[in-house]
């Protein structure tokens, strides 16, 4: 018995729900998505897409919730990795969180810089 809400599934009625033009069931469809500690590797994809659709609707907090859950964990890319670190800074901008804002540029500041030899 699966012990976690798939996230594959909450992405899906979200969606569907703003096809129908209903973004507080697409809200609620997502709603487990930043309590959640964790990312298995498979879903890294779909929960940046989540916390991309979250903070498009307005739910910025929630989104930054997975944000820093993703980046805690292992990117399918470093190029993904950058991409989410943007992603999160530019939510953190959006939402006013000035320090979530710097901690994010930090780590991509520190992905971009290249080692001395």
């Amino acid at each position: 018995m699966r012990q976690q809400p798939s996230l594959a599934l909450g992405l899906s009625l979200a969606k569907m729900a703003l096809a129908g033009d209903d973004s507080k069931a697409a809200m609620i469809a997502l709603g487990f998505a930043p309590l959640l500690k964790q990312f298995r590797p498979e879903d890294w994809p779909l929960a940046r897409e989540a916390a991309a659709l979250l903070a498009a609707q307005g739910a910025r907090p929630a989104a930054l919730q997975v944000y820093t859950t993703l980046a805690r964990a292992k990117a399918p890319t470093p190029d993904a990795y950058k991409a989410l670190l943007t992603e999160a800074r530019n939510t953190a901008d959006a939402a006013g969180d000035l320090p979530l804002s710097l901690d994010f540029g930090r780590q991509l500041n520190d992905l971009n810089m290249v080692p001395a030899n």
